[in-house]
């Protein structure tokens, strides 16, 4: 739950920036006022883009686009969760805007709504003004001098990728991935692919294992994963592409494409948990297979795949079910 329609009725007029927010959060009267926004999940860039706002997938290519227009009057970030994301999602708008331009940010009160105002503070900002509502938070102040960049946000995390706060499992290797790489074949060949590639752990490993891979498409929603599992796959051998799909959505340019395909797919919608995202990675995973492709994955145990692979796949097996999750073959996709 984000405020925006509450900011806008009295934001200061002028163009605003639009960080991480949801299409839905728009007002009709407010679209026209939007300079740009920067949204790295590619279903709701795709729905802004179609509102007639300027995309950016992260800070540093809005940074990179040219002279900035540092005349706005407002930033608006519907904060994330995660508080380091947060932090420098706050630090990086402020740095864009002009003394006298107003930074905003709300969150729901479960969600990080409650601290807003304490990380306003840290950047130095006073006269913080609130609103609660609908539980949720909207915090604003008005930027006093201009603030410095921060620098970027990408780092090694302690398993030794590269990584940013605020994607999945960005400090460590998650458990999933790790249990499935124990039971990845070595000799992979021909062109693959990683459905919800994340910052790139199962890549890395699939590469280093199988010399014979041909080729390897990284594939994920959110933009800022690409960045990151470039990074990680660099010096490795094969052709690579990185693509920034919604792989719940057909690809009929991946149609009968892969020899093989693995994946750890989401299953979450910020707090909400939806079978239905890796009913569709399924889905979309058999038709880009080719005749006799397989496919690799790992799901928590509880989750309801099984009948949609046995819809979509001749045969599929569980091999492995361990501290929560299941690993899961399928084999040769139906027509």
């Amino acid at each position: 739950m984000h405020l925006f329609d509450e900011f806008v009725a009295f934001a200061p007029k002028g163009m605003l920036g639009f960080v991480h927010g949801h299409s839905r959060a728009l007002l009709t009267d407010a679209r026209a006022g939007i300079a740009w926004a920067v949204q790295p999940f590619k279903p709701e860039a795709e729905q802004l883009e179609n509102n007639g706002i300027k995309i950016f997938t992260d800070f540093k290519s809005l940074f990179e686009s040219g002279p900035l227009d540092r005349s706005l009057a407002a930033i608006f970030v519907a904060l994330p969760k995660n508080i380091e994301e947060a932090r420098v999602l706050l630090a990086q708008s402020l740095s864009l805007l002009p003394s006298g331009g107003v930074l905003a940010a709300s969150a729901a009160n479960d969600a990080g709504g409650k601290r807003i105002a304490g990380l306003f503070k840290e950047l130095g900002l006073d006269q913080i003004q609130r609103i609660s509502k609908r539980h949720a938070r909207l915090v604003w102040a008005v930027c006093a001098a201009p603030y410095p960049t921060p620098p970027e946000s990408i780092q090694k995390n302690a398993a030794g990728f590269w990584s940013q706060p605020g994607l999945f499992s960005w400090d460590r290797l998650d458990p999933g991935s790790a249990l499935l790489m124990t039971f990845l074949p070595v000799d992979l060949q021909g062109r693959g692919a990683d459905f919800g590639c994340g910052y790139g752990a199962l890549c890395a490993h699939v590469l280093k294992q199988n010399p014979a891979i041909a080729a390897l498409d990284c594939i994920d929603a959110d933009a800022r994963t690409l960045i990151c599992c470039e990074k990680n796959l660099e010096g490795l051998s094969g052709s690579r592409r990185f693509l920034w799909r919604d792989l719940t959505q057909p690809q009929p340019d991946l149609n009968n494409r892969y020899d093989w395909i693995i994946m750890n797919p989401p299953f979450h919608e910020g707090k909400i948990e939806k079978n239905i995202i890796g009913q569709r990675f399924i889905s979309v995973a058999a038709q880009s297979l080719k005749p006799g492709g397989r496919l690799y994955m790992v799901a928590n145990t509880h989750l309801p795949y099984e009948a949609m692979l046995q819809s979509h796949f001749a045969e599929f097996q569980i091999i492995k079910k361990e501290n929560g999750f299941k690993i899961i073959v399928a084999k040769n996709p139906l027509p």
